[in-house]
């Protein structure tokens, strides 16, 4: 490769990179500022405070949704719409660089092993071993604090909203908050969080279900239910998360495992397989998809695809292909 073409990818990586942190820029800037602007409107609109407007905000973005506090103008509910879909771009964006970074250590823990290719088997066992205990350790991580929350609310919104006649737009009309004896026996009772409702609200808020049915009634509880829920709601994604790799790496572990046994008593035929000029002897790139082939990082079905691919290419059957002839490698082209 000349080094005017590798100049040339450093500049096209380069430009790549400053224009995905502008878009992170931009996508920040403009989820903040309609933020501030719709939690602005909703003030001078509704005149409810800066609780109610910093909780419809965070049910929003939490995809929560109670239904309890609910815009009734025109404007107000096409600024919501239009506030929802930029919310869905700014969580693909960074969902989509969260998938790539469990890409990029799925590769670079196949870069680990390829490293030790030249070690005993006993070597890869423990790097599986190491990864699988690794993930075991952070689902616990993840489902102490995923507990740690829903114990909160459940303890949180059962002690101090054990009942309550709200307020604003959500308050009960006719009920007395004098005590807890007013509130839930009288003609129009407020809403009741016992130890099982509040835990079931808990469960159904973090799970970001929301049926609406049980909600923050008191400006501490939503001022409270505001970090709560945001946070919440990240928690429990990587909960779902860490339990989905979880059982992703057992399965893989199990699978790797048993396809080491299998190719550890069947060398000489993988060896024969990839020894395409039947010399006895691999080449350097015959011995590169042996190893691969060998450690589980390179399937029959895969391989079997790659040969069909260069058959189609070796239209001459003469066991090469020739970079500079052929349009499907055109990159070869650009030697020093």
């Amino acid at each position: 490769m000349s080094s005017a073409g590798s100049a040339s990818d450093e500049e096209a990586q380069e430009l790549d990179e400053q224009r995905a942190d502008w878009t992170r820029r931009i996508l920040v800037v403009a989820f903040v500022a309609s933020t501030l602007a719709l939690i602005f409107y909703h003030l001078q609109t509704t005149k409810a405070g800066l609780s109610s407007a910093l909780y419809l905000i965070t049910q929003i973005v939490t995809t929560i949704g109670y239904g309890d506090i609910a815009p009734t103008r025109r404007l107000h509910r096409a600024l919501i719409a239009l506030y929802v879909l930029l919310a869905l771009v700014v969580l693909a964006y960074f969902l989509n660089n969260f998938v790539k970074m469990l890409t990029d250590r799925e590769e670079e823990f196949m870069m680990q092993v390829i490293e030790q290719a030249g070690h005993s088997d006993i070597v890869h066992e423990q790097l599986r071993d190491d990864r699988l205990w690794g993930k075991n350790t952070q689902f616990c991580k993840s489902t102490v604090l995923f507990l740690s929350y829903i114990a909160f609310g459940t303890i949180f919104y059962s002690t101090y909203e054990g009942c309550s006649c709200g307020y604003g737009s959500t308050i009960v009309e006719g009920c007395d908050p004098t005590s807890y004896e007013t509130c839930s026996q009288g003609k129009n009772p407020g809403q009741i969080k016992d130890v099982v409702s509040a835990f079931y609200f808990s469960v159904i808020t973090l799970t970001t279900v929301g049926f609406g049915d049980l909600t923050p009634m008191t400006v501490v509880g939503r001022y409270i239910g505001i970090f709560w829920m945001l946070t919440g709601v990240v928690i429990t994604a990587n909960w779902v998360g860490q339990l989905t790799t979880l059982f992703l790496e057992r399965n893989d572990h199990a699978e790797k495992k048993k396809l080491l046994q299998k190719v550890q008593t069947l060398v000489d035929e993988v060896f024969a397989k990839l020894d395409y000029d039947n010399d006895d002897a691999l080449t350097r790139a015959e011995h590169h998809l042996y190893m691969l082939q060998k450690y589980g990082l390179l399937s029959n079905a895969t391989l079997a695809s790659l040969d069909g691919h260069f058959d189609k290419l070796d239209e001459k059957k003469s066991g090469q292909v020739n970079g500079k002839r052929n349009k499907s490698y055109s990159w070869i082209n650009r030697v020093d």
